[in-house]
């Protein structure tokens, strides 16, 4: 499992930085169904954070079905968390996606051309080498 960090200076909820930092980890297949996650206090200890705060992101992730608690034994991956954790992931990542392009869109932006930076964007993403020029890109 990667090491675990924060944003402390970060717009978003330090709770809700947990919850995508295991709803994620668990996604990828790094906790494994029934694997118990890090102690509430310790994880507070580690992320320099109330415990409240882990408690709440610990909570979210059993809402959302990717965890599970054993009383007084501590906090589990679910049977089905690495699908939830997935499924979670695509919505956020599509939702995210879309409105970018919708953005795009309402900028004036040609479809062509909003293809072309897509594909720039995520050749960048991959290490791959660009198989369109960058003047189609706009950069």
């Amino acid at each position: 499992m990667p090491a675990l960090s924060i944003q402390p200076n970060s717009p978003t909820p330090a709770y809700l930085q947990i919850f995508n930092l295991f709803n994620y980890a668990i996604a990828r297949g790094h906790y494994a169904p029934d694997e118990q996650l890090p102690s509430v206090r310790q994880l507070a200890v580690d992320l320099l954070v109330n415990p409240n705060t882990v408690a709440k992101a610990y909570r979210e992730l059993e809402r959302e079905g990717l965890t599970y608690s054993r009383k007084g034994r501590g906090v589990f991956v679910a049977d089905l968390g690495p699908k939830m954790g997935e499924r979670h992931r695509l919505r956020a990542v599509t939702g995210q996606i879309a409105d970018a392009i919708n953005e795009a869109v309402r900028s004036g932006l040609e479809p062509e051309r909003i293809r072309a930076i897509t594909e720039s964007i995520l050749t960048r993403a991959l290490g791959e080498r660009p198989t369109t020029p960058a003047e189609h890109t706009g950069e």
